[in-house]
């Protein structure tokens, strides 16, 4: 029996089991998985020993080697090998694979196995390429025009090419392995003899067979007609023989090529310029490579720039490369093959477009470079094109997402400055109509008074609609989005925009049936189609024409989304509005959505309506999409986010408020503002329909008076946006005081401004400025007579 290996051996078994260079492993017999590997498993592999163990041997094999693997360890097996040999590819930890050669032993009694593998890449690598080399090198053989044969030092046929099949007759099948004895051809009706008695010169008489033998080195060349060549046919060769050398300078062999020079004999002064002109143009040049002549015309293309224009050679051959220039580069191209005829440029390089078969424009780097005939005037031209059509998307696509960057940041400037300047207006128009409405109330019978008040109110609330419009395209309107149905909304609106669009205009309504919901304020829909139903009102003119309102549900992917910034995939309701009118150039399409662009005549448009329509869309997360072409009318397509939500369509409806005054003074409101012209006419309003109303211009002050007020506050009207302290925080800490009190806030600013400090929460009572003494009466009446809460 044999011993227990001592401690110290067992270190010494696994120190050698780590150092060794070779990947060692232990597996287990049934399940095939890993229980130890050496530091030079870990290493080739890539993998940790913790991401190695407990996985099978078979998980890392290549897919393609995997059954031939377990048919190999079957087969072994069952014959009863327990040395198993075998190689196949096994996958690293950075996904490439590697040629393994594996040894491996199984201890069936113990139900382990163990192996060894070696890296054999490098040398499976070396046999392909070999093999590869090999193969290409008798390929280049066979491709050569010349007939090319070489024998051995025993005289034997070693290489035997197509063109000496060809030239002889004979096959190389029939010559391969055999004494050249066998073959021989009529030279002036003399045998050929022997090639390697040629080589060493030992027979005279063979070397008298050959009329023009001469020497250059140790190659032996000569010329002759023979008759025997193509089956009787004859020709003119060129022979040129060498002999083929060992390591140590041995002669083992020789080579001889056979070249037919007929046409040579016949031509050749032509045959020496179809020769420069075979040696310039590279078939298999990874650019695109012409041959023309100073006509212009192809003579030789490659098969690179046929794949670039899309044509066969033989399409191209003998036409213009003009006739595939791009239009606009024509001239250019002209201009510079001028300059190469009058030899004022022999080289020449410039960007140029060309025109694929499928119509595509295609951008390449032309060089072009003339060659000098033997008489000194431009014999042809040589072309190179690079194709940099990707290179030429890409900088393009960088420059729009650029200019997109540039014209988001441009709006969203221009409407952080109408936001501020729509909220101080609203304040001033506030007063304006507050105070014309009082005024209003005031004026009785006097019918001239009347009217003026009535023309005042009508300039104020038109400027409360500019400061609306100003809002919306800065995406800060105060708004109530709802779930609902697009098509309720956009059908209830259909007789308003016949009457706006006039009865020239055909207007065709086409919903889709089973419309998802969306979610947005309605009063917005009816922003976007007045503007969009005007727009296209005013492109079709005076003439007749069609205008198409649709609806259809979408899916966006990410195919549509490419390439479009402002897209996100994603389920979607569209509306579109099509018309038959003028259509928009480029230079205008780029730039409707600009605040305060028009193409109309100076009082006939603000230049808001679609920078609008841009703004509402932008502040419900939708999507714009814009198509016009001049003469051909326009389309703009909404893209809405579907909402996964009940409607709120159907919801009840409050009855209409028979009261919106006070209590003949026994209800108290404290107004909160600071700026003094709002403060003084809500003070007027409240007062002259029976509240008791106090006033303060600023948060400190309100404490003050609600510290020192005898009697019970019932409603606080508070700005949102003050100095000391926000509306918000003031309602807070009042409410702590009065737990019954109701508040209302009001801003000139919007939902998105005041929502960042924490007051448009849900059931919170709001009123936006400028609002009408009607509708202060109304939302003051609602919150006082809201339930206690």
């Amino acid at each position: 029996m044999r011993p227990k290996p001592t401690l110290e051996e067992l270190e010494q078994l696994a120190e050698i089991f780590s150092m060794t260079l070779d990947m060692i492993c232990v597996a287990d017999i049934h399940s095939a998985r890993f229980l130890k590997v050496n530091d030079a498993f870990t290493r080739v592999l890539g993998y940790s020993e913790a991401e190695l163990l407990g996985r099978t041997f078979l998980d890392f094999v290549h897919p393609d080697d995997l059954e031939a693997t377990i048919a190999i360890l079957r087969e072994k097996l069952q014959r009863g090998e327990y040395v198993l040999h075998f190689t196949n590819r096994y996958r690293c930890s950075e996904g490439n694979f590697i040629w393994l050669d594996w040894l491996s032993r199984p201890i069936v009694e113990k139900g382990i196995c163990y192996a060894v593998a070696h890296d054999i890449t490098d040398r499976i690598e070396m046999e392909k390429e070999l093999r590869e080399s090999r193969q290409r090198l008798q390929d280049i053989v066979d491709f050569l025009p010349d007939a090319t044969l070489a024998i051995d030092a025993s005289k034997r046929v070693i290489l035997w090419n197509k063109a000496i099949e060809r030239m002889t007759g004979v096959p190389a099948s029939e010559m391969m392995g055999k004494s050249d004895h066998a073959y021989t051809v009529p030279f002036y009706g003399k045998p050929r003899g022997q090639l390697m008695d040629l080589i060493w010169e030992e027979n005279e008489a063979i070397a008298a067979n050959y009329p023009t033998l001469k020497r250059e080195g140790d190659a032996l060349l000569a010329e002759a007609f023979s008759n025997a060549l193509y089956g009787g046919k004859g020709a003119w060769i060129r022979m040129k023989a060498s002999p083929l050398y060992d390591s140590n300078g041995q002669i083992v062999g020789a080579i001889e090529s056979i070249r037919d020079i007929t046409s040579i004999k016949e031509a050749e002064l032509s045959l020496q310029e179809s020769e420069r002109l075979f040696r310039t143009v590279f078939e298999h040049a990874p650019v695109g490579m012409a041959v023309i002549d100073m006509e212009q015309h192809f003579l030789q293309v490659n098969r690179s720039i046929c794949a670039i224009l899309g044509y066969e050679a033989h399409e191209l051959i003998g036409r213009s490369f003009n006739e595939f220039t791009h239009p606009e580069d024509r001239q250019g191209g002209v201009e510079r093959w001028e300059q190469m005829k009058r030899q004022e440029a022999i080289t020449t390089q410039a960007e140029k477009r060309y025109m694929h078969r499928s119509g595509r424009t295609i951008w390449t780097i032309s060089q072009n470079a003339l060659v000098i005939g033997r008489d000194g005037k431009p014999a042809y031209v040589v072309s190179h094109l690079i194709d940099i059509t990707a290179w030429k998307q890409a900088e393009e696509r960088r420059s729009q997402l650029e200019e997109q960057l540039r014209q988001t940041q441009r709006l969203e400037s221009i409407g952080r400055l109408a936001g501020g300047v729509a909220h101080d207006f609203n304040n001033k128009l506030q007063a304006i109509l507050g105070f014309t409405q009082m005024a209003l109330l005031e004026a009785g019978e006097q019918e001239k008074l009347r009217r003026w008040l009535m023309m005042i109110q009508q300039a104020a609330e038109g400027s409360a609609d500019l400061t609306r419009q100003l809002l919306a395209f800065a995406r800060k309107q105060n708004i109530q989005p709802k779930i609902l149905n697009l098509n309720r909304i956009v059908s209830s609106l259909i007789a308003m925009l016949k009457q706006l669009i006039g009865e020239n205009i055909l207007l065709t309504w086409v919903p889709e049936k089973d419309l998802w919901p969306i979610r947005i304020d309605p009063s917005q829909i009816d922003q976007i189609l007045i503007n969009l139903c005007t727009n296209s009102r005013d492109a079709i003119g005076g003439r007749t024409g069609t205008l198409t309102i649709e609806t259809r549900n979408v899916l966006l992917d990410e195919a549509y989304c490419h390439g479009r910034p402002e897209f996100f995939p994603g389920k979607y309701v569209m509306l579109a509005v099509s018309d038959t009118g003028c259509g928009m150039e480029p230079d205008v399409k780029s730039r409707i959505f600009d605040p305060f662009f028009t193409t109309k005549e100076q009082g006939k448009g603000t230049g808001l309506g679609l920078a609008t329509v841009y703004g509402i869309m932008r502040q419900n997360t939708g999507m714009v999409h814009v198509y016009s072409e001049p003469g051909k009318g326009s389309t703009f397509r909404l893209y809405f986010p579907h909402a996964d939500l009940p409607s709120d369509e159907d919801a009840e409806k409050k009855p209409p408020r028979e009261s919106i005054g006070g209590g003949g003074g026994d209800e108290t409101i404290l107004i909160v503002e600071d700026d003094a012209d709002v403060l003084e006419v809500a003070q007027t309003v409240l007062a002259r329909f029976g509240y008791t109303v106090l006033i303060a211009n600023g948060p400190n002050d309100a404490l003050k008076i609600v510290e020192t007020h005898p009697g019970i506050i019932h409603l606080l009207i508070t700005d949102v946006i003050m100095p000391e302290m926000n509306g918000k925080e003031l309602g807070d800490f009042l409410k702590q005081r009065h737990p019954d009190l109701r508040i209302l806030f009001m801003s000139g600013y919007t939902a998105n401004i005041i929502a960042k400090h924490g007051i448009l929460e849900k059931d919170i009572s709001f009123i936006q400025k400028p609002f009408s003494v009607q509708t202060l009466l109304e939302t003051v009446r609602t919150v006082l007579d809201k339930p206690a809460p």
